[in-house]
C-alpha cells in the first residue's frame, strides 16, 4: 500500500509543525539534528515516537539527492546502525527513499 500526499497536504502538515514549534530542529533542515536533542518531544505521550524518529532520519538525508550510507546516517541521527537500516528499509518499501544497487547507499526518492 502506498500513501501519497499532495503538495498542498505536505504544505499544511509542514506549516502546522513549523507554527507549533515542534520538530523545529528537524524542519529547519539542520543536517546533524540528534534524536537525543528531541528528548522532550519523544517523551510526549500524545506524539508518535517512531514517527518522530523517522522524520529525524529523513531530515538528516541530503537534500540535494546525494547518496548517504547507513553508518553515516546513523551517526547524524544518533540512531544505532540496525535501527537506521530498518527505518531505511521501511522507507524504501513504501517508495520514500531509494537505494543505489551498486553502492548500497540511499537517497530521498525523486
Amino acid at each position: 500500500m502506498l500513501l501519497e500526499l499532495s503538495h498542498e497536504q505536505v504544505v499544511v502538515v509542514m506549516g502546522w509543525a513549523a507554527q507549533s514549534g515542534l520538530l523545529s530542529a528537524v524542519l529547519s533542515g539542520v543536517g546533524d539534528a540528534q534524536v537525543g536533542d528531541l528528548r522532550g518531544l519523544l517523551d510526549d505521550r500524545r506524539l508518535s515516537r517512531s514517527l518522530l524518529v523517522g522524520l529525524v532520519m529523513l531530515a538528516a538525508m541530503p537534500r540535494d539527492g546525494a547518496l548517504i550510507g547507513v553508518a553515516e546516517l546513523a551517526r547524524l541521527t544518533g540512531m544505532n546502525h540496525s535501527t537506521t537500516h530498518r527505518y531505511l528499509s521501511t522507507c524504501r518499501a513504501v517508495g520514500v527513499v531509494e537505494r543505489d544497487s551498486e553502492t548500497r547507499r540511499y537517497r530521498v526518492a525523486a
